[in-house]
Parts: structure tokens; C-alpha cells; sequence
């Protein structure tokens, strides 16, 4: 009986710890509170530019909300430094105020409502798990950062 109370009380304590709260779009800056939760979609992607991600938001009611994080090729422990709605290809891109908190709202929403795209190339896996990475930097990623920024500085 103690061994299963030892065990149990724990296990209870990580999953109060580890569950997460609805994502609430209502409170945050403009345009995220247009965002109409729960969203139909979210699909991650990169641009061609090397770096730049991009995230497609397919809210509730069908509405799309494009969020680009383009790439800063010196940044290194944080490579998307600025957030705007809207994608590459607009000419009056909204700037977000708090791109930190845009990034952790992008990944939370990947986390939750992700969906992969079909890509005609044949390579539909992986997109969202890339930009979440991308925008997460775990320490590999920004260990290759460093390596690149060296190379571009030390000329190899």
C-alpha cells in the first residue's frame, strides 16, 4: 500500500505540473485576438530565403492569418528576432510588438492544431516539426548557427 501511495502521488504531481491551459488568443496583442479559437489548421513551412518560417493559421471560422518570422543570419541563440502578420510577399506587413511571445504562441499552436501540407515533391513530413525547431533553437540548432556565423566571419 505505501509503495503504491509512494508511486502514485508523484505521477499526480507531474501531470498537474505538465498540463497545459487552453490556449486564450483573446488577451493577447492585435491581431492575435481576431484569431478564432480553436483553430481548423496550422501549418509550419520555411521560405526559401535560408531560414525565414512562416505559419498559416486556419481559425475557427475558415479565416487565414499568415505569421512570418523572417531569418537574421548573425542571430545566433535567436535567429528570428521579429514577428509580423502577414507572409513574405506583403506589402504592409503588421510588426508584432513581443516577438518572443509570438514565437511561443507559434509553437504552442503548431503543438496543438498542426497539420502537415502535401507537398507535390513528395516530402509531406516533417514542415511543422522544422519550424517548430527553427523557432524553438534547442542547443543543436544553435550550435550550428555558431558554425555558420564563423564560417561566413573567418572567410571558409
Amino acid at each position: 500500500m505505501i509503495i503504491a501511495v509512494t508511486c502514485l502521488i508523484p505521477g499526480l504531481v507531474v501531470l498537474l505540473v505538465l498540463r497545459k491551459e487552453p490556449l486564450d488568443l483573446s488577451k493577447e496583442e492585435a491581431p492575435f485576438s481576431a484569431i478564432h479559437m480553436p483553430p481548423q489548421a496550422v501549418y509550419g513551412d520555411g521560405y526559401m530565403d535560408g531560414g525565414s518560417i512562416g505559419i498559416l493559421i486556419i481559425d475557427h471560422s475558415g479565416g487565414r492569418h499568415h505569421l512570418t518570422f523572417p531569418i537574421d543570419y548573425n542571430g545566433i541563440r535567436n535567429a528570428h528576432p521579429t514577428a509580423f502578420f502577414g507572409d513574405m510577399n506583403d506589402r504592409k506587413p503588421i510588426p508584432l510588438k513581443n516577438p518572443r511571445r509570438a514565437k511561443e504562441i507559434a509553437i504552442r499552436l503548431l503543438d496543438d492544431f498542426g497539420k502537415e501540407i502535401d507537398d507535390p515533391s513528395g516530402d509531406s513530413s516533417g514542415h511543422n516539426a522544422r519550424a517548430r525547431r527553427a523557432l524553438s533553437s534547442p542547443p543543436d540548432v544553435v550550435a550550428i548557427r555558431a558554425y555558420e556565423k564563423a564560417k561566413r566571419v573567418f572567410g571558409y
